[in-house]
C-alpha cells in the first residue's frame, strides 16, 4: 500500500533534506551520475551528508579540497576521492559537472576568475553550482549573477531551504488522499 501511494502521489522524489535536493538537482540536470564528478570545496564535516547522499546515486568520482573537518586522508580512502590542491582548483573547474562549497574562501577564489571562460573551456557544459557556506540571509552570495551564465545551476543555502519548505507543503497538502487511499484500500481489504 504504501508503495502505491508513494507511486500515485509521487512521494518518492523526496526532497525533504538539502541534501536530497542537491541530488536530485543533479539528476535531472545529468541524469545517471555515474560519468559525473563533483568537487567539494570546505569543511569535510559539513560537506559530508552531501556527499553521501550523491554517493548513493552512483556519483562517478569526487574531487576536494579541505584541509579541515573530518580529514582528506579519511575521505580519499572511504570515499576515493582525489584532493585537489589549491593551485589546480582553477584547471578542476574545467571537468567537474557539480560544485559544493562550502567555505567562503573558495567564493573569494571564484571572485577572481572569469566562470565565463571557465564555462568556455567546458564547452558550457552544465555545471551545478551549489553554495552552502552563507548563513545569513542578508549576505548573499556575492556571485548571485552566476544563474545569468549559460548552463549554470547556481543555488545557495536559502535557495535549497525554499525547495524543502515548498516539497513539505505539498506534502502536507496531499496528506488528506494519503488518509482516502489507505481509507479505500482498508474498506476493499475487508470487503
Amino acid at each position: 500500500l504504501s508503495e502505491k501511494v508513494r507511486l500515485e502521489l509521487h512521494l518518492h522524489k523526496d526532497a525533504i533534506t538539502p541534501q536530497s535536493v542537491v541530488t536530485d538537482l543533479a539528476q535531472k540536470i545529468f541524469g545517471d551520475l555515474r560519468d559525473h564528478t563533483a568537487l567539494v570545496f570546505g569543511d569535510t564535516s559539513t560537506s559530508r551528508p552531501f556527499v553521501e547522499k550523491l554517493r548513493e546515486k552512483n556519483l562517478g568520482s569526487l574531487l576536494f579540497s579541505a584541509a579541515n573537518g573530518d580529514g582528506p586522508a579519511r575521505w580519499e580512502s572511504e570515499f576515493a576521492a582525489k584532493k585537489v590542491p589549491c593551485e589546480q582548483l582553477t584547471e578542476a573547474l574545467n571537468a567537474v559537472d557539480i560544485l559544493l562549497l562550502f567555505d567562503v574562501d573558495m567564493e573569494e577564489f571564484l571572485a577572481t576568475i572569469k566562470m565565463n571562460k571557465i564555462m568556455s573551456r567546458r564547452n558550457n557544459a552544465p555545471l551545478l553550482f551549489i553554495s552552502c557556506w552563507d548563513q545569513v540571509p542578508g549576505e548573499r552570495l556575492k556571485r548571485k549573477n552566476l544563474n545569468d551564465i549559460y548552463n549554470i545551476y547556481y543555488y545557495n543555502s536559502f535557495d535549497l531551504d525554499q525547495i524543502v519548505a515548498s516539497t513539505l507543503r505539498e506534502h502536507q497538502k496531499i496528506s488528506h488522499v494519503v488518509d482516502a487511499l489507505i481509507e479505500q484500500e482498508t474498506k476493499d481489504f475487508l470487503t
